[in-house]
C-alpha cells in the first residue's frame, strides 16, 4: 500500500497492438528526385524518445536541451537526395507538407540544432547523415488523420556536398481521454496516485496545477525514468532523464504551478517498475 503522502504521475501508455499500414510511409512524401537508401518498420508497440529541444553539451558529451517520450510503431525512411544542394531548400518542402495537415512541435536549422554529430550516429544511428553543422535542418511535427502521427525530418549535407533526408513517422491511436481537475484530485486523495495514459496535452497539464493548487501539498519533485540507451553510462542516464523532468517542469510552470514547490530529478535504469524498466515521470509529493 502507498503511504498517503506519496503521489506517483506516471506518464506511460498501454495501447493495443498497431499493424502499420502501407501508407503510413506515405504520410510524408520525399523529396521530388530522391533515392532510398535505407528502410525500416517496428512491428510492436513501443517507448520512443523524440527530440523537442537543440543539442547542448553537457560536461563531456552531448545531450537533448528536452525531449518527451511517446508509445507507438516507427517507420524510418533515409534518402539521398539527388537533385539539390540546398537543405532549406528541401525543409522547405517539408514545412509545405506538415503545416497545413498538422503543427510543428520543434524546429532548428543549422548550428542551432546542436552536434551533427549526435543527431546522426547517436539519436538516428545513420552515419551518412553527419556532415557540417550549418547545414542541418530538423523538424518535429504532429499530424492527425484517422490516428496519430508523430513525424521526425532530419535534413543534413555531407562534407562531399551530398544531401541526404531521414524521415521517421512513429503511428500511435488517436486517442483522447478528457479528465478534470476534480477527477485528478480524487485520485491524488483517495489512491494516493494518479496514472496519465497517453499525450499529456494543455489540458491534462491545466488539470493538473488545478487539483495541486486546490490540495494542501507543499512540495513536489518530479523523477524521470528511463533505461539505458547504447553507449550510454548510468550516470548520463540519469542527467539525460533529468531532462525529460525539466523538461515536462516547464510545461507545469507555464501551466501556472509555482516553482518553488517543484524539483526535478533523474534516476535513470535505477528505479525499475515491476521489475521492468518503464520509460516514465513520477510526479512525487514529498511533504503535504
Amino acid at each position: 500500500m502507498l503511504h498517503p503522502r506519496i503521489v506517483f504521475l506516471i506518464l506511460a501508455t498501454t495501447l493495443p497492438q498497431i499493424v502499420l499500414a502501407a501508407d503510413d510511409d506515405q504520410v510524408i512524401s520525399p523529396f521530388p528526385g530522391s533515392r532510398l537508401v535505407g528502410q525500416s518498420v517496428d512491428t510492436e508497440v513501443v517507448d520512443y524518445q523524440i527530440i523537442t529541444g537543440p543539442v547542448e553539451r553537457v560536461a563531456t558529451e552531448f545531450l537533448p536541451e528536452s525531449s518527451v517520450y511517446v508509445r507507438g510503431v516507427k517507420s524510418v525512411r533515409t534518402f539521398e537526395i539527388l537533385n539539390e544542394r540546398r537543405t532549406r531548400v528541401v525543409g522547405d518542402y517539408f514545412k509545405e507538407q506538415i503545416v497545413p495537415r498538422g503543427e510543428i512541435l520543434f524546429e532548428c536549422e543549422g548550428r542551432s540544432c546542436g552536434s551533427s554529430n549526435y543527431w546522426a550516429n547517436s539519436l538516428f544511428k545513420r552515419a551518412i547523415l553527419y556532415g557540417p553543422e550549418q547545414f542541418q535542418h530538423y523538424f518535429l511535427a504532429k499530424l492527425e488523420t484517422d490516428r496519430f502521427h508523430y513525424v521526425i525530418i532530419y535534413v543534413a549535407q555531407r562534407a562531399t556536398g551530398k544531401l541526404y533526408s531521414h524521415i521517421e513517422t512513429i503511428a500511435v491511436p488517436a486517442v483522447r481521454i478528457v479528465v478534470d481537475a476534480e477527477f485528478v484530485k480524487s485520485a491524488l486523495q483517495q489512491q494516493g496516485k494518479y496514472i496519465v495514459e497517453g499525450e499529456v496535452d494543455d489540458a491534462l497539464l491545466e488539470a493538473i496545477v488545478t487539483a495541486v493548487d486546490s490540495s494542501d501539498f507543499h512540495q513536489l519533485a518530479l523523477v524521470a525514468h528511463d533505461k539505458l540507451q547504447k553507449g550510454e553510462t548510468i550516470d548520463s542516464a540519469i542527467e539525460r532523464t533529468r531532462g525529460v523532468a525539466e523538461g515536462l517542469k516547464s510545461r507545469l510552470l507555464e501551466t501556472g504551478m509555482v516553482s518553488s514547490m517543484i524539483s526535478t530529478h533523474g534516476a535513470g535504469p535505477i528505479a525499475p517498475l515491476n521489475s521492468e524498466m518503464t520509460a516514465r515521470i513520477e510526479l512525487v509529493v514529498v511533504s503535504d
